[in-house]
């Protein structure tokens, strides 16, 4: 079903609602299970001549805001930029400072733009724009398409947000948008939000690996490595830098709460924290949640690595304590498709 319908009557649209609801979308920006349309945005027709993309994003390779703008709107920008390469601008931008005119003309001359009228508006229009972007601690502020009427007026159709994580505590009312602690949807996966309030980075994958670390990168690492040895991950999980019983229950009890979850693989490097206590703490959170159907692979190295795997393997629990990496992986994956 096409992600847009337009219908000729209010009749129609209802029926087209009805269709879309509950149907499972998929698209390059989800996963294979794609997700429920649980609500669907109405708006009326608008008749337009042309089209346009517009977006505001953080280019990290030069740490700096950038507006993007390609005349050929309506499709997926990387495409136009193959296509048609000269469609497209990018003009980098400062957090300080506001569009000029001078931005404003730039742009409107690659959209072919050549009215008072129609320059004034998009001077007025990504202006505004950007004042949100900066304001709402936005990382991509996309408008696709932005069309224009035929007497030269400029109307943004669609709209596409990504908000810095970090920075939700100065962005209390965007919370609504997520669909947080409205239950409701497939978009925003609840533990993840259990997770953020735990202090977890957390995100929701499509295998059946567990996986748990003390460390984005060695979770990615972590990620990689099951997937070459053919096993397929339900989850990153980093619990951060903090090895507390509370920690590892609140970790174990996120991730075993999926069902798909086969086997868990627990990856801690132990650096400034030591080995022996992340041990104890994790052998605690084990006797408390008490699930002892799923096998644990655990790989706890660095300060202590030696004590750690004696005081799991004295602990009486079904754990597999592996301290080489690759042999660690393959066990897990091994033991998932058992």
């Amino acid at each position: 079903m096409p992600l847009s319908r337009s219908s000729p009557s209010s009749l129609n649209a209802q029926e087209l609602a009805d269709r879309m609801l509950g149907h499972r979308l998929r698209t390059k920006q989800t996963s294979e299970r794609g997700l429920v349309v649980n609500k669907v945005y109405v708006t009326e027709q608008v008749k337009y001549e042309k089209e346009f993309y517009l977006s505001f994003a953080v280019d990290r390779t030069k740490s700096k805001p950038a507006i993007v703008v390609s005349r050929s709107g309506g499709m997926n920008v990387e495409e136009a930029a193959e296509k048609d390469p000269d469609s497209i601008i990018k003009l980098h931008l400062s957090y300080d400072k506001d569009i000029t005119r001078k931005d404003a003309n730039a742009i409107a001359k690659v959209l072919g733009l050549t009215s008072e009228h129609s320059i004034k508006q998009l001077h007025t229009m990504v202006s505004r724009l950007y004042t949100i972007f900066r304001a709402k601690d936005a990382t991509l502020l996309e408008i696709n398409p932005v069309v224009i009427t035929k007497e030269g007026d400029l109307i943004c159709l669609d709209s596409k947000f990504s908000f810095d994580d970090a920075a939700c505590f100065r962005q209390p009312e965007l919370a609504k948008f997520r669909g947080e602690g409205e239950g409701e949807g497939e978009d925003k996966d609840p533990r993840q939000a259990l997770a953020a309030s735990h202090g977890f980075a957390y995100v929701s994958l499509d295998g059946m690996i567990g996986n748990i670390a003390n460390g984005a990168g060695l979770a990615m690492d972590t990620m990689d490595a099951i997937a070459y040895y053919g096993g397929t991950c339900a989850n990153f999980l980093d619990a951060g830098g903090k090895a507390t019983k509370d920690t590892m229950v609140n970790a174990l009890r996120l991730v075993l709460s999926d069902e798909r979850v086969k086997v868990l693989f627990i990856n801690i490097s132990g650096g400034i924290i030591r080995g022996p206590v992340v041990a104890e703490a994790l052998i605690d959170a084990l006797k408390e949640i008490s699930k002892s159907k799923i096998p644990l692979v655990v790989r706890l190295e660095g300060t202590g690595s030696t004590e750690c795997r004696k005081i799991l393997e004295g602990s009486g629990l079904p754990i597999h304590s592996i301290s080489d990496f690759s042999e660690a992986v393959q066990k897990a994956a091994a033991l998932s498709r058992t």
